[in-house]
C-alpha cells in the first residue's frame, strides 16, 4: 500500500487528522515509516459531534503510541468580524495556523494532508463550474509552500495522484481501521457534496478516465501559470512600490483565461501592461509580509480598469489599496490607528542629540572634518556642513507642516507635501524639520538636506536618521 504514497522527506513530519477515513489512512502509513505528530484542530462548528471526533483521534493516537496535538478554536464569529469572507476560508486559515503552530513547535518539516485523485476531480470540477482561469485550473499541488503570519509552512500531499476514495476505504478496511464518518458530508445542498455525490458520477458513466482528463488539466494550467512572471516590488515607507518602467508582463496565451475567473485583458492602455503578472505581483510581496495573500475575482475587473488609466486607485482583500501614480503603482494598507500623534518642538542647543518619538528616532551629532565642501555628495541625506559650529545652534526640531517651502539641495524649491509625495509617505507620518534658529528649515528628515546646509565647511556635522513603521 506505500505505492499510495508519493516521495516525501524523511524528517519527521505532522499529519492532519480529522479522524476521517482518508486521515486515518494516511496517518497509519506514515507512521510506519517516519516519525509522525497527529495533528487535529477541532473547529467548534458541530458540537458534541467535534467534540467525539477529537476524542477518537485521541484515542486512535494513544492506541499506536503516536504522538498527537490538538486545539479547539471559535469559527462562530459573526461574518462581519471575520477578515475571510466565508467560513470555508475561515476553517482553511485556523488550520494552517495550527499546523503551522505544530510544525515550529516540534521542529517537523511541514504537514501532510489526505487530499487524493477524487478530492482534487471535486477541486476542479467546481472550478470550472465558475469559470476558473490558468490560476484556478491548477487544482491542488502535491507540494507547495505557504506563508502564514511570517512562519513557512510546507504542505504535503502524497496521496492527490497516487489513491481514490474507493482504493482508501479498501484498505482502511482490510486493515480493520476504525474512523469516523462526517454527517455533513451526506448534505447535497453543499456544492462539493453534490459533486461528489451526483455529478461525478454522472460523467463517469460517458467519461470514466475522467480524473486522468482532470489531472492533465491541471498540470496544464501550473505550467501556463508558471510563464507568468511578477516584478519585485520595493518597500517604501508604509506599503510597497510597484516600477512602471519595470511592470511584469507574461507569456500565456491571449484566448485563455489567465487568472481565476478574470477574462484576459484585451484592451490595455498599453499592451505590455499584464492583469495576470501585476496580480502575481501583488499576490506574492503581501504573502511575503506574513500570510498567504489571495486576490479575489471581484478585484480583476478592477485591477484592469487601473491599469487602463480608468481608475486612479482600487480596494483590495484585507484593506489594502492599489494606488496609480506618474511613475508606478503603490500598495498600501490603511491601518486601524492613524499614527498623527501630537509632539512638541523640541529646542537642540548642543550635540549629540537624540530625539525619540513614538514614529521615529532622530539623532543629531557633529565631528570635526577638514573636508572640501565642495566635493561633498549633494546627494547626501545624512550629512550638513556649516562654518561655525557654535553658531548653527540652536537647532529647531518641530512637526512639519505641508504648506511649507525648502530649496532642496540640486533642486529648485518645493513644497514639503511634494517631496513627501514623491517619498510613498503617506500624510499621517507626522514626520520632523529641523530649522535653524531664523526658521529655515535645513533638513526635512529623512528626506532631503536644504541647499543651504553646503555652506563651505570647517566643521562637519554628522546628521543620522532612524524610523520604523508603527506597528498595526
Amino acid at each position: 500500500m506505500v505505492k499510495m504514497l508519493s516521495p516525501l522527506p524523511a524528517a519527521p513530519l505532522a499529519v492532519g487528522f480529522s479522524g476521517g477515513v482518508d486521515s486515518t489512512v494516511l496517518l497509519t502509513l506514515l507512521a510506519e515509516r517516519q516519525p509522525v505528530v497527529a495533528a487535529h484542530l477541532n473547529h467548534g462548528l458541530r458540537g458534541a459531534d467535534a467534540d467525539a471526533d477529537e476524542n477518537f483521534c485521541r484515542e486512535f493516537c494513544a492506541a499506536r503510541k503516536i504522538r498527537f496535538a490538538a486545539k479547539k478554536v471559535d469559527l462562530t464569529t459573526p461574518r462581519a468580524a471575520r477578515p475571510e469572507k466565508n467560513l470555508e476560508a475561515a476553517a482553511r486559515l485556523a488550520r494552517w495556523r495550527f499546523f503551522a503552530e505544530i510544525c515550529a513547535a516540534h521542529n517537523l518539516a511541514g504537514v501532510a494532508l489526505a487530499h487524493h485523485r477524487d478530492d482534487q476531480a471535486e477541486t476542479l470540477v467546481l472550478r470550472l463550474r465558475r469559470g476558473a482561469g490558468w490560476r484556478g485550473l491548477q487544482g491542488m499541488r502535491e507540494r507547495t509552500v505557504v506563508n502564514i503570519d511570517g512562519r513557512r509552512l510546507e504542505i504535503f500531499r502524497p496521496l492527490l495522484r497516487r489513491a481514490t476514495r474507493a482504493e482508501i476505504v479498501a484498505y482502511a478496511r482490510a486493515k480493520n481501521l476504525p474512523w469516523r464518518e462526517d454527517a455533513t458530508n451526506r448534505d447535497e445542498r453543499l456544492a462539493r457534496n453534490r459533486a461528489r455525490r451526483v455529478l461525478l458520477p454522472a460523467i463517469a458513466t460517458d467519461f470514466p478516465d475522467y480524473r486522468e482528463r482532470l489531472e492533465k488539466l491541471a498540470a496544464v494550467a501550473q505550467a501556463q501559470t508558471a510563464k507568468i512572471t511578477p516584478v519585485a516590488a520595493r518597500a517604501e515607507w508604509g506599503g510597497w512600490f510597484i516600477p512602471r518602467n519595470e511592470h511584469p508582463q507574461d507569456e500565456h496565451p491571449q484566448d485563455e483565461h489567465p487568472q481565476d475567473g478574470h477574462p484576459q485583458d484585451e484592451h490595455p492602455q498599453d499592451e505590455n501592461l499584464s492583469v495576470p503578472a501585476m496580480a502575481r505581483t501583488v499576490e506574492n510581496f503581501l504573502s511575503a509580509a506574513g500570510r498567504d495573500y489571495r486576490l479575489r475575482k471581484s478585484n480583476f475587473a478592477d485591477l484592469t480598469r487601473l491599469l487602463r488609466g480608468e481608475l486612479a486607485q482600487i480596494n483590495l482583500p484585507q484593506n489594502y489599496h492599489l494606488r496609480r501614480e506618474r511613475d508606478g503603482w503603490f500598495v498600501y494598507q490603511k491601518e486601524a490607528v492613524a499614527p498623527k500623534a501630537a509632539w512638541t518642538p523640541q529646542t537642540v542647543t548642543a550635540l549629540p542629540f537624540t530625539m525619540r518619538h513614538d514614529f521615529f528616532t532622530l539623532r543629531l551629532t557633529a565631528r570635526p572634518d577638514a573636508a572640501n565642501a565642495d566635493n561633498a555628495d549633494h546627494t547626501d541625506k545624512k550629512t550638513a556642513y556649516t562654518a561655525d559650529l557654535a553658531a548653527a545652534l540652536p537647532l529647531i526640531i518641530r512637526p512639519a507642516r505641508s504648506n511649507e517651502t525648502m530649496r532642496p539641495r540640486g533642486s529648485s524649491p518645493q513644497k514639503l507635501k511634494e517631496i513627501r509625495r514623491s517619498a510613498k509617505i503617506p500624510a499621517r507620518y507626522l514626520l520632523p524639520v529641523v530649522a535653524d534658529a531664523a526658521g529655515q528649515i535645513l533638513w526635512f528628515a529623512p528626506l532631503r538636506l536644504a541647499a543651504s546646509t553646503l555652506n563651505r565647511p570647517v566643521i562637519r556635522a554628522v546628521i543620522e536618521f532612524a524610523a520604523e513603521r508603527p506597528a498595526n
